[in-house]
């Protein structure tokens, strides 16, 4: 790492943490306080907490496959779903704490050297995957500013959410249509016109891939919330679901962001802030956010070792068959 990337990591790095900072000192309560109730989660939501975090990784992992399905070429081996998952939880973990885009490229990058073109099938899928779920937090920052503006509660938010996010799955059709009509619009050899072609011959273009992960973004959506639920019942809070939903877009997008390493202080701040503005208490809401915090590092880790051993033993078995395979074969042949 350069010397100016770490100057700059730093920096982004305390800018995260004055936040936390600052949002703890805004409560006027002790961090002992604070720290205490980390410490004191019901146990039997923090399972439930880690079981929708496992459902959300394999959500994105299935995402990352059908992408790497139409990218892989026939001679190429198909990805394995328990890497996938591992690859993915992986790249959850790290993007606690680093960029979160980043990180998960970086993990499934690693990953697919196991597969060949790891820059294609790792690094470019999850880009290209990950920009569904970009598209659907901002078509549902969409209701969760308006409910604001207009100070109304949940029905106007599951009102305005439901048509857009049906609109979305209908709508990536003709999107995508209009896409395969620019090649002919562009000139001979624009560099705009081979890029397209190129990922229209890759099948990245289908309308069913797109609406496959248009539906998979805004499913894994509704079990972040669902996930996040399960914070507010460990730590024996009472803040509405709705509050949940409407707040996640438009933290989750400055995360996406990335001007602090993992969102760090920006997911904070941005959820206290924002819970706090529906009208829960600032305290709950700041001891909400961290332990939002804390139990998807602990969860995406404890997913991370499981399925990292679980990789690693069916690899063991596999060896293990294979070379018993040929050791019988050689017998025979005697």
């Amino acid at each position: 790492m350069s010397r100016s990337s770490t100057i700059l990591a730093t920096v982004s790095l305390s800018v995260g943490l004055a936040a936390i900072v600052a949002v703890i000192a805004e409560t006027h309560v002790s961090p002992r306080s604070l720290v205490a109730s980390l410490f004191t989660v019901d146990r039997a939501a923090s399972v439930r907490f880690t079981l929708c975090m496992a459902v959300n990784i394999f959500l994105s992992s299935w995402k990352w496959r059908l992408t790497d399905e139409a990218l892989r070429g026939d001679d190429e081996q198909r990805l394995s779903a328990d890497l996938a998952f591992a690859a993915t939880a992986f790249g959850a973990t790290l993007g606690q704490v680093l960029p979160a885009p980043v990180s998960m490229a970086a993990a499934r990058t690693i990953a697919s050297t196991f597969y060949g073109k790891a820059l294609r099938r790792g690094t470019f899928a999850t880009i290209f995957e990950q920009a569904f779920d970009v598209i659907a937090l901002c078509l549902l920052t969409i209701p969760s500013l308006l409910t604001c503006a207009t100070h109304r509660g949940a029905g106007t938010w599951l009102a305005v959410a439901l048509p857009i996010s049906c609109g979305a799955l209908w709508g990536i059709s003709k999107v995508l249509d209009w896409v395969f009509r620019i090649p002919a619009s562009l000139e001979r050899d624009s560099h705009w016109k081979r890029t397209i072609a190129k990922i229209e011959s890759a099948g990245l273009l289908q309308p069913v891939l797109a609406r496959k992960l248009m539906a998979l973004a805004f499913a894994r959506f509704a079990i972040n919330v669902l996930t996040a639920n399960q914070t507010t019942a460990a730590i024996h809070a009472i803040i509405p679901a709705w509050y949940v939903a409407l707040a996640m877009p438009l933290v989750l997008m400055a995360v996406v962001i990335g001007v602090t390493p993992g969102g760090i202080g920006l997911a904070e701040s941005g959820y206290a802030g924002t819970l706090h503005f529906l009208g829960v208490p600032l305290a709950t809401a700041t001891t909400w956010a961290l332990a939002t915090r804390v139990l998807s590092l602990l969860s995406t880790l404890v997913i991370s070792i499981i399925a990292g051993a679980v990789v690693a033993l069916s690899r063991l078995v596999a060896t293990t068959c294979a070379v018993g395979a040929r050791n019988t074969e050689s017998l025979r042949s005697l």
